[in-house]
């Protein structure tokens, strides 16, 4: 009998100091559970099949070779800005157009003819071009016969560099004697009066025939 007391009295001990502490954290840990999750469940974004997260708002760009700033691709044909109208550079041979008159196609052998040569930019920029003798060259030829060239028998300015304004052209007149060069009349015949004026990536051609009897 007296066994039996002694051993509950050390079940009593044993609940005070052991069983009412783990039923404490138990429940503590239950009430910080949500009640609308099971425990054993994954949260949403730790799932495998959850979607990757968006990227933030906003254009696409590419690299510097393909977009400017703002993310659009340049266009060739953008109006030129107030820096390009206001320092022009050597004008392109693109944006040059050239025509060569004679004042008519037929003219009497050993009569000088006046040859006119006009320029006009094409281009959307101001440019310089130089219509001397030794950017521009005249050459006279009759067939495979070379019979005049204005750079072996110079005639005017070497260097004459003018402005060209949009759409504006200039006006360049030489003389060619109507003599082979080196002295000797050039004859009667079909001659061919080609021009080639040296700009910015090339040159810009043009030619014209007359006839002297």
């Amino acid at each position: 009998m007296l066994l039996a007391l002694l051993a509950l009295i050390a079940a009593v001990v044993l609940w005070f100091t052991v069983g009412r502490d783990a039923v404490a954290a138990y429940r503590q840990a239950d009430a910080g559970a949500d009640p609308g999750q099971s425990p054993s469940a994954p949260a949403e974004d730790e799932r495998d099949d959850a979607p990757p997260p968006a990227s933030p708002a906003g254009p696409e760009r590419g690299s510097g070779s393909e977009r400017d700033a703002g993310g659009a691709a340049p266009r060739e044909d953008a109006e030129p800005d107030a820096h390009a109208l206001a320092n022009p550079v050597q004008c392109r041979a693109d944006a040059l157009d050239i025509a060569v008159d004679t004042e008519g196609r037929t003219h009497d052998a050993g009569d000088p003819v006046a040859i006119r040569i006009a320029v006009t930019n094409t281009g959307a920029v101001p440019c310089l071009v130089d219509v001397g003798h030794e950017e521009m060259a005249v050459i006279i030829t009759s067939g495979s016969d070379q019979v005049w060239h204005n750079q072996d028998c110079p005639r005017g300015e070497g260097e004459r560099r003018l402005l060209l304004d949009i759409g504006a052209d200039v006006a360049h007149t030489l003389t060619w004697p109507g003599d082979r060069c080196g002295g000797g009349p050039a004859g009667e015949g079909t001659y061919r009066i080609a021009t080639e004026l040296n700009a910015e990536a090339g040159s810009a051609r043009a030619q014209t025939v007359v006839e002297l009897r």
